[in-house]
């Protein structure tokens, strides 16, 4: 999903594989960018869904609208690497030439922030759940060998009205059959009563910008980092291969023993707390449990450079491979790979998930943004023999700050009257929390939509939610209870 310190996307169905299905084809949408050899290096969805991007070479950018196919651009005079949008109408980017974090109104002014050490080379913005500015973002400090956090005061933008280039482009539409590749996994075992030693690094903060140096190493690169929610823990990468973990509060490092050859390069947190990574030496996907320091290779078929990974609750693993041309997931539980070819010397290099599950990325040498999304199977789902009158099909959660709007697919065949409602309980207590049931006055399948509302004082996290059909005289009918770890901030 994108990664966002106050939005989250979960998708369930009952019986998955009879309605979404994990080889199904897939319909590919390419929108040629209109500078030639743009070298687009990032991307991110803004929250009314336009993807906005970073166009290194071009030194602009970009917002495409696909609903119309419209692609605005803005000249920005410097290279933008990772870029990540806060608001439907600004952006925030890092410049690793000029060594600065940039945040723009698209059609307005701009406001930076420098990175304190020289020649660091931001990257990788990540927003984080908390901190004590306006906005908080951690990055990458790639050739300074750093983390850092971003939270500044306030953010003073000066607003002169500015009209962005337009361009209609039509997009280049075809249907992409997967191959479908059944792996075994490599297992090595860790050892629990063994945990890696921690070191206490150095924090420094100048201005808005507080930086731990994590490598110990000029040489030793920061390559990709990854926010625990849980724990609050930051995981990174290093340009050794090195997978490792920063605890802010108390400013130590840890470094996880991985394999011998195995070489870290993209990372992600899952809300399970199992870290998963690119190894771009196998090539190979991989899973630590931190407790325990298992670890688990899937080895790419065909593999030559995993980059980006990204978790998709509740059994996908995806990535893509930049030298091999492809974007894919990895189904642990099936120990199976779903491997969508792109066109030849496309060069994909960063990746998001929007809500609905399309996966959006960037490719640089091909100089396009492009969507990839699993055609659906027609039909309603099966019903197996004997089932319920009333059942919960699946579910959708997005949640920023206060609110949330909770999608829940149902089916109900009218045999115990109407009418039905659908109800809510935010787990563990559930205190402070509003919403309106959602009444259902016919049978046959249907969404429905409820928006649910915060009204405490002080953040809270919830746990879990129980989501419930049921009848007028209280009686439950269909229930479902689906983990939502999450922050709800007044």
């Amino acid at each position: 999903m994108r990664r966002c310190m106050c939005a989250l996307f979960i998708l369930m169905m009952a019986g998955l594989l009879g309605i979404l299905g994990f080889a199904q084809k897939a319909e590919l949408l390419i929108w040629p960018l209109p500078t030639a050899d743009a070298l687009p290096s990032g991307l991110s969805i803004a929250p009314d869904g336009k993807i906005y991007i970073a166009q290194f070479d071009a030194q602009k950018i970009g917002l495409l609208d696909p609903g119309t196919n419209e692609l605005s651009e803005r000249g920005i005079g410097a290279n933008p690497v990772s870029i990540y949008a806060p608001s439907n109408d600004a952006v925030i980017y890092t410049l690793p030439h000029d060594n600065v974090i940039e945040y723009l109104v698209f059609i307005g002014g701009q406001a930076r922030w420098p990175v304190p050490t020289p020649g660091a080379w931001p990257k990788d913005l990540t927003p984080a759940p908390s901190g004590p500015g306006q906005i908080n973002f951690w990055f990458v400090e790639r050739l300074a060998g750093k983390l850092a956090r971003l939270s500044p005061a306030q953010i003073a933008v000066t607003l002169p009205l500015f009209y962005p280039q337009k361009h209609t482009i039509t997009p280049q539409r075809q249907e992409i059959i997967p191959n479908v590749v059944p792996v075994k996994p490599s297992f090595y075992a860790g050892n629990p009563m063994l945990p890696p030693p921690l070191a206490l690094v150095q924090a420094k903060t100048t201005g808005p910008v507080t930086e731990w140096a994590v490598t110990g190493f000029s040489s030793n690169y920061v390559e990709d980092l990854a926010l625990a929610p849980k724990s609050g823990a930051v995981w990174f990468t290093t340009s050794q291969g090195e997978l490792g973990s920063l605890d802010p509060p108390s400013s130590t490092v840890a470094f996880h023993t991985l394999p011998p050859n195995a070489r870290a390069l993209g990372v992600a947190v899952a809300p399970d707390g199992k870290i998963w990574f690119t190894d771009s030496a196998t090539p190979a996907i991989g899973s630590l449990d931190p407790v325990t320091g298992d670890v688990y290779l899937w080895a790419i078929p065909g593999g030559a450079q995993p980059l980006k990974i990204l978790v998709e609750p509740p059994g996908r693993i995806w990535f893509i491979d930049r030298e091999a041309d492809f974007v894919g997931f990895l189904r642990p539980s099936a120990n199976e790979f779903v491997i969508y070819p792109l066109p030849p010397s496309s060069y994909p290099v960063d990746l998001v998930l929007a809500d609905d599950g399309t996966a959006w990325f960037v490719c640089e040498r091909g100089n396009y943004v492009a969507s990839l999304s699993i055609v659906p199977v027609l039909g309603p789902p099966p019903v197996a023999p004997g089932a319920g009158a009333a059942r919960i099909l699946g579910y959708s959660i997005t949640q920023v700050g206060s609110h949330a709007t909770i999608q829940v697919l149902y089916s109900y065949d009218g045999s115990l009257g109407f009418p039905v409602l659908i109800g809510l309980y935010v787990l563990p207590s559930g205190e402070g929390f509003s919403y309106a049931p959602y009444r259902i006055t016919q049978p046959g399948m249907g969404t429905a939509t409820i928006e649910l509302y915060y009204n405490g004082a002080t953040p809270i996290q919830s746990e879990a939610l129980r989501i419930v059909m049921y009848l007028q005289n209280q009686q439950v009918i269909a229930e479902k209870k689906v983990e939502f770890l999450t922050t709800w901030s007044p």
